[in-house]
């Protein structure tokens, strides 16, 4: 018998300690939180030799092949850019959500804008398609969805994508196909059957056969496969801001609002892109309403003491003086002081003055800041400045 080797007591601490490092890298690694979950070569493999019945009728008729493929290409095209999808996605988001539940619409739909816009509601085409769902002006006229020099109906969250779910439904009725209808907001729905005609398709057809242009199908997969993969739990979106909608009575410096609330900057306009301007000081219309981060909900209503269509109601702000408040809405301090009696010498935050309307005509009235950046592709969208503009 051969003696039974022994083996040295610094080598077994050795083997230890490597085991102890191992295993707190592993540890380390699932305790990161992200965007995308991570699957091995194996996971994808088994994922794709066992089939799933389809949790959502719009994957309905895609056979696991196509599921497995859809959802590798979108992960490929969407992953380098789902973190700034995902912090745009925490100003509008909630809003999306809400406007698809009143429509009775599906929830994954919420998907589109990530193609369509890379969630960014300012974001606007070369050939004019403008906001979250990248309507052109024709379509938006076709759904009551009205713009004018005040308010962007298509970057208004809740009606466009109201319009857009309506429209999403409309041509899934007709075509009896939710690839169909992704095909019909993209291309058309007159050109898709026009196309039908020539090469009918049917779901369980496969989407290769899809009688259509090589960019619309593309469109198509990218979106049926980030809802595959937001199933299974590998693409999130971060929880949205939490938001209250408020009437706001005009006129209105939402300017000055913006400042004496001391909101985040462009924080106002992040949540309200229909906004064309910054001040409304015609009384038309009468009222607006905003979106406001429900933290500052409560500061926003104690600024707001409009209470008079003759005059604008203002709030001095901290360190503000009378001479600030004369220069920018440019009135002098004697017709301030005849408009305000009861005004002493020095003012204090927290005073209510009034400014007349007919003084107003004077002031140049300023667009909303962000509408001087435009997106024209996804690279651009990315860079938009707003991932500090919420600051708790």
């Amino acid at each position: 018998m051969h003696p039974t080797p022994t083996i040295p007591r610094h080598s077994l601490l050795m083997v230890v300690m490597l085991l102890s490092l191992l295993n707190g890298c592993s540890l380390l690694h699932t305790d990161i939180p992200s965007l995308f979950s991570h699957h091995t070569a194996a996971d994808h493999e088994q994922a794709a030799a066992v089939p799933a019945a389809p949790a959502t009728p719009l994957l309905a008729g895609l056979s696991a092949e196509e599921l497995s493929a859809v959802k590798a290409e979108a992960l490929r095209a969407y992953q380098p850019r789902w973190p700034g999808i995902a912090k745009r996605s925490r100003y509008v988001r909630q809003t999306v959500l809400e406007a698809l539940n009143q429509a009775d619409a599906p929830l994954e739909l919420q998907l589109i804008p990530a193609v369509e816009s890379g969630y960014d509601p300012y974001a606007q085409s070369d050939v004019g398609a403008t906001g979250l769902w990248q309507l052109m002006p024709e379509t938006a006229a076709d759904l009551h969805i009205v713009s004018n020099h005040q308010f962007d109906g298509r970057r208004d969250v809740s009606r466009s994508t109201h319009g857009a779910a309506q429209f999403l439904k409309k041509q899934h009725q007709r075509f009896g196909s939710w690839p169909l209808a992704l095909a019909a907001y993209h291309l058309g729905p007159n050109a898709v059957q026009r196309r039908l005609q020539r090469h009918p398709w049917h779901d369980g057809d496969g989407l290769k056969r899809l009688p259509l242009p090589p960019v619309t199908k593309t469109y198509i997969r990218h979106i049926l496969g980030l809802i595959a993969l937001q199933q299974e739990g590998r693409i999130n979106f971060p929880a949205p801001y939490p938001t209250e909608t408020i009437e706001v009575q005009t006129p209105v410096d939402l300017e000055r609002l913006h400042t004496v609330v001391a909101l985040p900057k462009n924080q106002l306009f992040l949540l309200n892109p229909k906004l064309g301007k910054m001040q409304y000081f015609q009384n038309s219309p009468a009222t607006i309403s905003l979106r406001i981060s429900q933290k500052r909900i409560d500061r926003l209503r104690q600024a707001m003491v409009q209470d008079s269509a003759d005059h604008l109601t203002i709030r001095v702000g901290q360190d503000e003086t009378i001479r600030d408040i004369s220069r920018h809405y440019q009135v002098s301090v004697n017709e301030l002081k005849r408009t305000n009696p009861n005004m002493n010498r020095d003012i204090k935050p927290g005073m209510v003055l009034q400014i007349p309307l007919r003084a107003l005509t004077r002031i140049k009235v300023s667009d909303n800041p962000l509408l001087t950046r435009t997106s024209t592709g996804t690279e651009q969208q990315d860079q938009m400045p707003i991932l500090q503009a919420y600051n708790d």
